[in-house]
């Protein structure tokens, strides 16, 4: 007996359930730690008389900005100058923070002072700002 042509392709059936979820593979090892994080300053300014007497005493307030993602540790500020001495430990400072210090010079010689005032810091390095000042006799 003879076979007959192939018929048509039927149509697709509907799609099988989704089977169980697998067991959770075991998790992998820790990455490596990340940059440890930097310590700066961006601004030191001062603020004070730029007139005084000699053989009187000063205030001068200096405020230190860390601009860095750390803290800044063992932070220091020296003030020198023709006639002016001060040498202070200001600490730490957290990042992104200021912290202002208040500074007393006594200058001992009359005329134009450049006074520096440098602040450094043991984690990073360190700022110098000058203000003129004139002590009078």
């Amino acid at each position: 007996m003879p076979v007959g042509p192939t018929g048509p392709t039927g149509p697709t059936g509907a799609t099988g359930a989704t089977g169980d979820t697998g067991a959770t593979g075991e998790t992998g090892p820790t990455g490596p730690q990340g940059p440890t994080g930097v310590a700066g300053f961006n601004k030191v300014s001062v603020s004070g008389p730029s007139k005084i007497k000699r053989g009187r005493k000063a205030a001068y307030e200096v405020a230190i900005s860390n601009s860095g993602n750390a803290a800044a540790t063992g932070v220091r500020l020296k003030v020198s100058g023709r006639g002016l001495s001060f040498n202070t430990s200001v600490g730490k400072i957290a990042a992104g923070k200021t912290r202002t210090v208040k500074v007393r010079v006594k200058p001992k010689k009359p005329g134009k002072v450049k006074a520096r005032f440098k602040v450094t810091l043991s984690n990073a390095g360190g700022k110098t700002t000058n203000k003129k000042i004139t002590v009078k006799k």
